[in-house]
């Protein structure tokens, strides 16, 4: 992502009016390679969010993990539905704040206003 963001027209462009180092990589390569990049966590979050449960549950932490296995084992309907909405909610919360960081840091033209 960053390298395909690095040989973009607009970034030779920048290098030709003479900006270089880190203004170049921050406010050229990194702004147009970010928005992949916070989408990105936006996906892995919720899967290390998974894994880290079957890890409680794995090596008897206790925590959201053990709760909903136990829970499920023991047929206590509430406590599966607790740790399920608690899971639900944390999930919907990541993704949501990772389209505002992106919609925030990415530059959209079609958001921009024109002022004359």
């Amino acid at each position: 992502s960053l390298v395909r963001a690095a040989r973009q027209p607009h970034v030779r462009a920048a290098r030709i009016r003479g900006v270089t180092g880190a203004a170049l990589f921050y406010r050229h390569v990194w702004r147009g390679a970010s928005g992949d990049v916070i989408l990105g966590l936006g996906k892995i979050l919720p899967v290390m969010l998974g894994v880290q449960l079957l890890a409680e549950w794995a090596f008897r932490f206790p925590g959201l993990g053990t709760l909903a296995v136990e829970s499920a084992r023991s047929g206590r309907l509430t406590g599966l539905l607790g740790a399920g909405w608690v899971l639900t909610t944390l999930v919907v919360v990541i993704r949501w704040l990772c389209d505002l960081v992106e919609a925030a840091v990415v530059p959209h033209p079609e958001r921009e206003v024109v002022r004359r």
